[in-house]
């Protein structure tokens, strides 16, 4: 199988660190798969990845300058070295492409007759609204070197809907004329479930032990219970950090509230569901969601406080019913690996 990626589907895990990604690229390297990058894509990818550090570095810096304002004493967090991450990034590529299953494909300057000829007649990737340069040199790059190598079986992941798949999300008729041995997925998540009998063939001996299992969703609750608590309540947190605490009340009740913070007081755990086990030779991927109950407590800025009031007093609770998606890798240890929470709603 011969994968060609796009930004999209890596734009947030230019690591490939999340485990369907992670599984992905070592199927490569166990020559299961083939995976194609091309030059464009990658440079996309670090500058995104560069424009995530310098928004993170900022926040950094504001919270320096914060809790200078706060305290008396403070020492700054020093902030890491910027090239030093891109550094790791160029190595990490270095490295990757290394392997011969996964490969970088250059862009071939003389693509620009075909680009102008597409841009001019509004051919897919571009549109009469939009005018998608880098996505129709993504395409090109791709299916000319997929036509060239007379590949068969070839999958294209991104999840650019609108440029590259028409309203049934099939690969979109005008670039199917192009190459027609394209499918088109937009996760990798998707893309791994759909094909995985294909890519990976468990190991028959973990097969059968896993099918004598009973992992149900009671069996998933109590084991995440048991060993994710703290994980799950990180991530929940997280979600309501920079929320607006006037949303969560009415203000007939509280009066006019202007600023503040929300603090996750209580997490109930209340049901498990929507289980599904995918086999990787020997261990499993084990994804579903989980159902809280949240507690809020409501905190809000006391701009008429007088001396020795709160700046930010406490004015009410509420209640509030999350949903946290998950997955995590289990094998016969019987404990969860790689635990990660992929959506929290």
């Amino acid at each position: 199988m011969d994968l060609f990626i796009d930004t999209s589907v890596v734009y947030t895990d230019p690591f490939w660190k999340r485990n369907f990604p992670g599984q992905l690229l070592e199927a490569a390297k166990d020559g299961r798969v083939r995976v194609y990058i091309a030059d464009v894509v990658l440079r996309e990818l670090r500058r995104n990845f560069e424009k995530q550090l310098d928004k993170e570095f900022s926040a950094i810096s504001s919270a320096n300058s914060n809790i200078k304002k706060l305290s008396r004493r403070h020492q700054d967090i020093p902030a890491p070295t910027k090239d030093k991450y891109l550094e790791d990034f160029d190595k990490y590529y270095e490295e990757l492409f290394k392997n011969k299953n996964i490969i970088k494909l250059p862009t071939d300057e003389s693509m620009f007759n075909d680009l102008l000829d597409r841009a001019i007649e509004r051919k897919k990737p571009f549109t009469d609204n939009r005018s998608e340069f880098k996505d129709a040199v993504i395409w090109i790059t791709y299916f000319k070197y997929a036509k060239e190598k007379g590949l068969q079986n070839c999958h294209l992941l991104s999840n650019n809907k609108k440029d590259f798949t028409d309203t049934d999300g099939k690969l979109h008729p005008e670039l199917k004329s192009d190459y027609d041995k394209f499918e088109v997925h937009i996760t990798i998540d998707d893309f791994y479930k759909a094909n995985k009998e294909t890519i990976d063939k468990p190991l028959i001996e973990f097969q059968q032990w896993i099918d004598k299992q009973t992992i149900n969703d009671k069996y998933v609750f109590d084991l995440l219970f048991d060993n994710e608590t703290d994980k799950v309540y990180e991530e929940v947190r997280r979600k309501f950090d920079n929320a607006d605490p006037s949303s969560f009340v009415d203000d007939r009740e509280v009066g006019n509230v202007f600023g503040g913070y929300v603090n996750v007081d209580e997490v109930e755990w209340y049901d498990c569901d929507d289980i599904e086990i995918d086999v990787i030779k020997d261990y499993a991927i084990i994804s579903g969601k989980l159902t809280l109950n949240v507690t809020l407590e409501l905190y809000g800025y006391n701009s008429v406080r007088d001396p020795g009031d709160d700046k930010f007093p406490h004015y009410g609770s509420a209640d509030r019913e999350v949903t946290v998606y998950f997955n995590f890798i289990f094998d016969k240890d019987e404990t969860p690996k790689s635990f990660e929470v992929t959506d929290v709603e």
